[in-house]
C-alpha cells in the first residue's frame, strides 16, 4: 500500500471514556490505513468501538491519544472550521436511523449539503437532480420522509451524502433497519459508488454486509483482533489478472 495513495490513516488511536468514576477505553491503540478508492467493512458485536472509530474517522468525536491522518491533514492539529470543512468538502455520513429532516422534502433533504456549502441555486438543483436520477429516485422528490419505506428513505440519505462528491463515504449499520432485500439494494448501491471511486468504510455486524468490502476488520472490546479479504477483493484481482 503506498503512502501516496493512502486517505485516512490512523496511528495508534485511543478514545477514553470517563463516567462517574469509572473509566473505559472504548478504542485501544488502533492503527488503520485506507488507501483511496478501498471498501473497508468494519465488523464486531455491539460495544466493540466500530461507531466510536467511525465517528473519529469523520471527525464527530476527539480522539484521547494517537494520530488521526485525512487526505495528509492531522486532525487534532485543525481548528473547528477546518474540521467542518473538512467534514463538507471530503466526507459523506449514511446512518442506521437515515435522520432526514422530516419537514423537508426528499429534493430539499439532499440538497441541504449544498445550501451549507452555499453553492448558487441553479447548480444546486443540477447537482440534486443528477443525484436523484443516479438512485432512481426522482419520482420520489417531492414527497416527504414519512411517506417513504426505510429502503427509500436510505436510498435519500445516501443521496444526501453524496450530492457533494465527498472523497469518502462513511456508513453506521446501513442496513440495520431494513429488510433484507432494500438492504441488498442499499449494499449493492455503497459497491456501485465504489466502483465509480468513492473510499466507503461501514460499521456492520453482518457478515453477509461485510463481505462488500475488499477488507473487512474485525473488533473486540475497542481493539482490531484480525483483518481479512472480502470476496469484493478477489473479484477485483481476478477481474485484473484476467484482463
Amino acid at each position: 500500500m503506498l503512502t501516496e495513495n493512502i486517505i485516512l490513516r490512523a496511528e495508534n488511536i485511543s478514545r477514553l471514556f470517563e463516567s462517574e468514576g469509572i473509566k473505559v477505553k472504548a478504542l485501544n491503540n488502533i492503527t488503520l490505513h485506507v488507501s483511496r478508492g478501498e471498501f473497508i467493512s468494519i465488523m464486531g458485536p455491539s460495544g466493540c468501538g466500530k461507531t466510536t472509530l467511525l465517528n473519529i474517522m469523520g471527525l464527530l468525536d476527539e480522539l484521547s491519544s494517537g494520530e488521526l491522518y485525512i487526505n495528509g491533514k492531522q486532525s487534532n492539529l485543525l481548528n473547528d472550521k477546518e474540521k467542518t470543512h473538512i467534514r463538507k468538502d471530503t466526507i459523506g455520513f449514511v446512518f442506521q436511523n437515515f435522520n432526514l429532516i422530516d419537514e423537508l422534502s426528499v429534493f430539499e433533504n439532499i440538497e441541504l449539503p449544498l445550501v451549507y456549502l452555499k453553492m448558487p441555486v441553479q447548480h444546486r438543483r443540477i447537482r440534486v437532480n443528477n443525484v436523484l436520477e443516479k438512485l432512481k429516485i426522482a419520482h420520489k422528490k417531492n414527497q416527504y420522509p414519512a411517506q417513504l419505506s426505510g429502503g427509500m428513505q436510505q436510498r435519500v440519505a445516501i443521496g444526501r451524502a453524496i450530492v457533494s462528491n465527498p472523497k469518502i463515504i462513511l456508513a453506521d449499520e446501513p442496513t440495520g433497519n431494513l429488510d433484507s432485500e432494500s438492504g441488498a439494494q442499499v449494499m449493492r448501491l455503497l459497491s456501485e459508488l465504489n466502483n465509480s471511486g468513492t473510499t466507503i468504510i461501514i460499521a456492520t455486524h453482518s457478515q453477509k454486509d461485510a463481505e462488500y468490502g475488499h477488507r473487512i476488520i474485525n473488533m473486540l472490546d475497542g481493539r482490531i483482533t484480525s483483518q481479512q479479504y472480502g470476496k469484493e477483493y478477489y473479484k477485483s484481482v481476478f477481474h485484473i489478472n484476467n484482463q
